[in-house]
Parts: structure tokens; sequence; C-alpha cells
């Protein structure tokens, strides 16, 4: 059962990284050291790995766990580790939408009135 366990949590420490690497690119990206762009489509490459990941940890989670308790309870983590990268996903495909916004509201150097 350890080695199954282990197994369990090694894939569920790589969702967590994924969830911390987003959680980087959303940092980089509020401080200005990545321009928006870049940072969607980190964050897009990083929910990619994230979501293939599933699959894979969910298999894994019953293998280890029998007692539905613990289904729930290791269900309803990885569902929040997933959470927050698609938050991440959703919050850094906003800031593309407002630059946009931006070009086309700010006022023209041109325009004297």
């Amino acid at each position: 059962m350890a080695n199954k366990e282990g197994k369990f949590f090694e894939q569920l420490g790589m969702l967590t990284e994924n969830a911390y690497e987003a959680g980087e690119v959303f940092q980089r990206i509020t401080e200005g050291k990545m321009e928006t762009e870049d940072g969607v489509d980190a964050v897009h490459a990083i929910k990619k790995r994230a979501r293939a990941s599933l699959g894979k940890l969910y298999e894994r989670m019953y293998k280890v766990y029998k007692d539905p308790a613990e289904i729930e309870f290791a269900r309803g983590f990885i569902g929040k580790m997933y959470g927050i990268i698609d938050v991440i996903h959703e919050v850094v495909d906003r800031f593309t939408l407002y630059n946009i916004c931006l070009l086309y509201t700010s006022p023209s150097p041109r325009d004297t009135r």
C-alpha cells in the first residue's frame, strides 16, 4: 500500500506544483515582469498539463483509498488544486481583454481636444 500511496502523493505533488507555477506567473504579470500575452500562454500550458494529469491522479486515488470519506476528501483536494489553476487562467485571460479595452479607449496623443 505504501508504494501506491507514494505514487499518488507524487502525482498530487505535481498538481500542487502546477498551481504554484500558475501563481508565480500571475505574480510576474501583475508586477510587470512578464508580458500579459506571454503569461496567458504560460498559464494555458500549465492548465493543459494539469488537466492531462487528472485522469492518472484519480486512478491512483482509487487504488490507494477505499473508504468513501477518504475518497471524497482526496477528490475535494484535487478539485480545489485544479480550481486554483482554473481561476488564475480566467483572471489572466481577463487581463488580455483589459489591455485590449485600454488600447481602444485611451486618448490618442494626436487628439488635442
